[in-house]
């Protein structure tokens, strides 16, 4: 969660304009899926920093690389591993396949997290989640700190609702649960409900004339949803 937040809050400060820098040490696996096809390659404590070559410092980056390519292809992991005391340079090749939770998604089938992450920020943003955990509210976290910090309000009162994980490129995810937090937003009187694309077709159907539910993929696109339909 406390990496969310601060994604979040790197994706808000640079679509105001601050330079934001992010630092990690590299993605540690935490944990292997079952009948993952790099059940027998990765192993828990792998370090890894590389895809097809591309240096990776953190899970964020991980994904958002991750996603430029299509369930099918293979890529090439490169990691340290720690063997008899000593860090040894390895590279595993592994075909990419459907997330287990979120359809037309890759995945590599693995946990991860990032080592030592740090953000730059200019000054500090504190976000109260209360007991909330997870991802999923990385979207909401994001628009929600960039409208504090611009004059206007970008909802114009609008009951805004959404959902959807956030990466440092400011690239939305699919989540769990979507009907739920659907239901849990109409509720509340939402009148407009942003989802991720790969959740959309689940809940479209929830849709009704007092909310409307609309699809985005990014953090950009749903400022122009937003302001969209705040101006109606």
């Amino acid at each position: 969660m406390r990496t969310s937040e601060n994604v979040a809050i790197a994706v808000a400060l640079k679509n105001i304009g601050f330079d934001i820098e992010s630092k990690g040490d590299g993605v540690l696996v935490v944990g292997i899926l079952d009948d993952s096809p790099v059940q027998n390659k990765l192993e828990k404590g792998d370090l890894l920093n590389s895809i097809n070559a591309i240096e990776i410092s953190s899970a964020s980056e991980f994904i958002s690389t991750l996603r430029t390519y299509n369930i099918g292809e293979t890529v090439s992991i490169g990691l340290l591993r720690e063997v008899k005391g000593n860090l040894k340079k390895l590279y595993i090749e592994t075909t990419l396949i459907e997330h287990v939770e979120y359809e037309g998604e890759p995945m590599v089938g693995f946990l991860a997290t990032t080592v030592n992450e740090r953000f730059d920020f200019p000054f500090e943003v504190d976000i109260k989640t209360g007991n909330v955990g997870g991802p999923s509210a990385g979207l909401m976290m994001a628009l929600n700190v960039y409208n504090n910090l611009i004059p206007e309000d970008i909802t114009n009162s609008l009951v805004i609702a959404g959902t959807g994980t956030i990466e440092i490129d400011g690239s939305v995810g699919p989540v769990g649960g979507v009907k739920q937090k659907i239901i849990a937003a109409k509720r509340a009187g939402a009148e407009l409900i942003l989802v991720p694309t790969a959740n959309f077709e689940e809940a479209k159907p929830m849709e009704t004339e007092s909310t409307v539910i609309v699809a985005i993929d990014t953090f950009d696109e749903a400022l122009q949803v937003i302001s969209e339909y705040s101006s109606r």
